[in-house]
């Protein structure tokens, strides 16, 4: 489809159901970075940890310039934190507040992505606590100037700011907190940015082991544990975060959404309520159950982002538990044991990713973590792109195959207005790769078609296109992913895909960029005896390759990009192949494959990939859908405006 490009016409949907997280780069669980130790690693030490282990999301609680020095470049996002104390200085006036992001931010938007800039941590209530509001709309004020829409202003709280939480439902906001926390959540309403907040089971648990169960607070029980009215709950976890959901609907705020800024649980400083090995499992649990589509039962297959509280031990912190959240020691050595797994994210989630959906609605694909580029590039609408936040899980392709395009510099100030955070770029076009410096865009950047055999033939050709394409651009662009080339397979440059992504997973491995993937695009063409989707197997023709292929990925915790279509299996059999199963707006189930019901075409799609992946014995691959979308014009009534705006 590259060869192919056409403006769509579509509005962003917020309720597009699939998750952005990739397993070996943690995309949906980062790790908090406290610096309250005086035996802790250097700066560069950790950030060559989090490399190490492919954590490519980091929380600093607050502007640490030796960590900021050393967080530049790594392509690791960062959300930062202000110092509580510097809460009224950045709210007392605009000038205040531009000082403030000259200092702290501004130095480093050209090497790091920052995601998010939290006001304070856990200062609702307190004697900051109105000082708040007026902070964050001071730093709105600034990104706006500046045309930073990639970066949301918030700020983070504990679920000490709710109040009656049992059952959910009845949970408010305290009468200390409420004052404050209806002007942050309209605030976050009206820009469109979610709510961060702490989230610790642990220390329910811990308060009242006799009543609370700790399956309960684990993610382990296999049971509903407390029902409220239509709602069961099987994690406290997931009755934590609708709590903050049914008090800002009390306020009338129902679309605001939330970031888990802190949740784990501690390996010592409790007896038997705190060992390495319930540490481990909630850890491993919480981001599984982040990562899976699940969301909550009030809001069910939402994104939730998530970190783990914290990277290190900390000895400077209170005693007890409080000095023993940490997933590593000082030293640099794990806390508790864990695979041998390069990467802390396959750590977490390896075999939980490959779990299959078992009854009823569940989808298959659910235990699996998907990302979408929408292909092209975006185009509002009825002149406008939706006011939702702009959808962690969706990016989009940005193609250049037309003589009357806007220029680069041009596109990326249309990514950054309208919150753009993800692109696709199918070859290192450098005008595109110089706009996009600095901009706070992720870029998945593709390998041109016939570049791949010469990147195939030695590793020196491979580095040496790495260091044409990528390099000079790793200091101001955050790359994802590096396609092998698009729609390859099978042809003539096939044979080559496989040693060419070896030799740049080489490239990467020797100069510890673990946050970037290499991968390869294929299409739907590459499946045979794709319906029902459980009897899909790779094609004759694609099989050898393909089966090389999962196999490099599954080694290196990467996920498989797929270009996926429905519009194109409806445009080929209008008659037969219904609209609203293409379109995701049936409202009942269309396909019955076993166990597993299909709604829409596009999950029959993916999971025939993880049932064609499963037959060849790899089953932990993820899947990134690098194009998918529908034409406005062109095949008469099959491609309208409204059909493009509808998927």
């Amino acid at each position: 489809m590259a060869s192919t490009c056409i403006y769509l016409v579509l509005s962003i949907m917020v309720a597009i159901i699939f998750l952005i997280s990739t397993a070996e780069a943690a995309l949906n669980v980062g790790v908090c970075y406290g610096l309250k130790g005086n035996n802790l690693p250097s700066p560069p030490d950790v950030v060559s940890l989090f490399k190490k282990y492919g954590i490519g999301d980091v929380r600093l609680f607050d502007p640490d310039r030796p960590a900021l020095e050393a967080l530049r470049g790594s392509q690791i996002n960062v959300a930062l934190g202000t110092l509580n104390a510097d809460i009224p200085i950045i709210a007392s006036s605009q000038e205040a507040a531009n000082q403030w992001f000259s200092t702290h931010v501004e130095p480093y938007l050209q090497g790091i992505t920052f995601p998010y800039i939290s006001v304070g941590n856990e200062a609702i209530p307190g004697e900051f606590a109105s000082s708040i509001p007026p902070a964050m709309q001071n730093l709105q004020n600034i990104l706006d100037a500046r045309n930073l829409g990639g970066i949301s202003i918030t700020t983070t709280v504990s679920t000490q700011v709710l109040a009656n939480t049992f059952p959910p439902s009845a949970t408010k906001f305290s009468a200390e907190a409420r004052e404050t926390l209806v002007k942050v959540i309209k605030f976050l309403s009206a820009q469109a940015n979610p709510l961060m907040v702490n989230v610790y089971p642990y220390f329910a648990y811990a308060a009242d082991p006799a009543n609370i169960r700790l399956d309960y607070a684990q993610f382990t029980s296999t049971e509903a544990v407390v029902v409220d009215g239509k709602l069961s709950y099987s994690n406290i976890f997931d009755a934590m975060l609708d709590g903050f959901f049914w008090a800002m609907e009390k306020e009338g705020v129902a679309d605001v959404s939330l970031t888990v800024s802190e949740s784990g649980w501690p390996s010592a400083g409790n007896g038997k309520l705190t060992t390495p090995e319930l540490a481990a499992t909630y850890n491993k649990n919480f981001e599984a159950h982040v990562s899976a589509l699940a969301g909550t039962p009030k809001r069910p297959q939402i994104y939730i982002k998530g970190y783990i509280f914290a990277m290190f031990n900390e000895n400077q912190k209170p005693d007890g538990v409080e000095q023993n959240f940490g997933l590593f020691q000082p030293n640099m050595e794990p806390v508790y044991p864990r695979s041998s797994a390069k990467k802390l994210g396959n750590y977490l989630s390896k075999g939980l990713f490959a779990t299959h959906a078992s009854t009823g609605n569940s989808l298959r694909m659910m235990a699996h973590s998907i990302m979408f580029f929408i292909f092209p590039i975006l185009v509002a609408m009825h002149g406008h792109i939706s006011t939702a936040e702009p959808s962690p899980k969706v990016g989009v392709c940005y193609g250049m195959k037309g003589n009357n395009l806007p220029s680069p510099p041009a596109v990326v100030g249309l990514c950054k207005k309208y919150g753009i955070g993800d692109i696709r770029l199918f070859d290192p076009d450098k005008s595109a790769l110089e706009a996009l410096k600095g901009s706070q865009i992720s870029v998945s950047l593709g390998v041109l078609n016939a570049d791949i055999p010469i990147i195939a033939s030695s590793q020196e050709a491979a580095n040496s296109w790495f260091s044409a394409n990528v390099e000079p651009y790793l200091n101001d662009i955050t790359f994802s992913y590096i396609s092998v080339g698009n729609e390859v397979i099978p042809g003539e440059y096939a044979n080559s895909v496989t040693p060419a992504m070896q030799n740049l997973q080489n490239t990467l491995d020797e100069r510890n960029l673990a946050g970037v993937s290499v991968t390869t695009v294929v299409t739907t063409g590459n499946l045979a005896n794709s319906y029902p989707p459980s009897a899909a197997t790779f094609s004759a023709e694609a099989r050898e390759t393909l089966v090389q292929v999962v196999k490099f990925l599954s080694v290196q915790g990467n996920p498989l990009m797929v270009n996926v279509y429905p519009y194109f299996a409806y445009a080929a059999d209008p008659g037969n192949v219904r609209l609203d199963y293409t379109q995701f707006t049936a409202t009942g189930a269309v396909v019955v494959d076993g166990d597993l019901s299909y709604s829409n075409m596009f999950d029959a799609i993916v999971d025939a990939f993880f049932w064609a992946m499963e037959k060849e014995g790899v089953a932990d691959v993820d899947v990134v859908v690098s194009e998918s979308g529908w034409p406005s014009a062109g095949n008469g009534n099959l491609t309208t405006p409204e059909l493009a705006g509808d998927v």
